[in-house]
């Protein structure tokens, strides 16, 4: 709602009612707000757009979140604190309202169905300008860190939606990368499993900041289809693109850049015609690759076995041997 009345510009919020005086506000709505997966991949790349597009002095409304609220304080805190209103969305009966007053203007953005595909491959270059802009300094080349294979499994306590390998399977897949990190000269890397929890403990959740590190010297990324994934957009390289950027549909993956050499490489495990039980439907569907195409990624799919099974998964080692080579 928007009314109008004198005052300077500020925001003050009840437990149910937001008001921003003098400001124009936009209001910006998607689906799964509460996943860090879909925060990372079709939510940041929009918001990353509309800094750019709107007037400095708008303010982007957003569902507060967990996921969203930690993400974005990441990314930007500056940004958090100047321009976004955050309204509850914790529960249906504690929706905030949000009123602009004076002589602000309310415009609002609501897409809570998949967001176009393309879309996010044309936004990811707003996202790398942003990110180039708060986090420079961090986008050095991850070398002198020494890079990383990562293996994202789904054993972690905060999985929902199954697609876990067989603990035992799991374990001759990562014997298997280990296996073909030595037949390729890769001994210098360090093989790390990544469950998106502290592993010292398995209880807390990685911070933001430490997922960013880690995918960022990441120099392979192995595993099944989940948010864990979203990861790839801190990877390595990631420059910003040109505001003259002529590259219109924003694919990364078939630039000439020199970059492109050291790019990482992806292999994610995904639903096939005898595997569909994973995910009834999702038959070379539930993927990645879509909403990542804007970045330079080396992308391979090994599909699930047709063994598996919604809650347990299993994938052929021989074909994910071939794609490790």
């Amino acid at each position: 709602a928007a009314s109008s009345s004198g005052g300077s510009t500020a925001a003050t919020q009840s437990p149910d009612v937001v008001v921003v005086r003098d400001a124009d506000v936009c209001a910006y709505s998607s689906w799964f707000p509460d996943n860090y997966g879909h925060v990372v991949h079709d939510h940041l790349p929009t918001i990353a757009y509309l800094r750019e597009v709107l007037p400095p002095g708008t303010r982007i409304a957003l569902r507060r979140t967990p996921a969203y609220e930690s993400l974005l304080t990441f990314v930007d805190p500056d940004f958090v604190r100047e321009r976004v209103v955050w309204l509850d969305a914790s529960a249906p009966r504690r929706q905030s309202v949000l009123r602009v007053t004076g002589n602000g203007r309310l415009s609002v953005v609501v897409n809570d169905r998949r967001p176009p595909i393309n879309m996010g491959i044309k936004l990811w270059r707003h996202f790398r300008r942003w990110m180039m802009d708060s986090h420079g300094e961090e986008w050095t080349p991850p070398g002198s860190q020494g890079r990383r294979v990562i293996y994202y499994s789904r054993r972690g306590r905060a999985t929902l939606h199954g697609r876990v390998l067989e603990p035992h399977h799991e374990e001759d897949v990562l014997n298997l990368i280990r296996r073909k990190m030595t037949e390729h000269g890769r001994t210098k890397e360090e093989l790390v499993v990544f469950t998106g929890l502290d592993e010292s403990d398995g209880l807390r959740t990685l911070p933001v900041s430490e997922q960013f590190r880690l995918f960022r010297s990441a120099s392979t990324v192995v595993g099944p289809h989940g948010s864990g994934l979203a990861n790839l957009a801190w990877t390595y390289p990631m420059h910003a693109s040109s505001p003259d950027d002529k590259n219109d549909d924003g694919d990364a993956s078939s630039s000439s850049s020199s970059c492109l050499e050291e790019r990482t490489s992806v292999i994610e495990f995904i639903p096939g015609p005898d595997s569909e039980a994973v995910k009834p439907g999702g038959a070379f569907t539930h993927h990645y690759h879509p909403q990542f195409r804007g970045l330079p990624l080396d992308y391979r799919h090994v599909l699930y076995a047709p063994n598996s099974t919604a809650s347990t998964t299993f994938v052929r080692l021989e074909e994910v041997g071939r794609a490790l080579d």
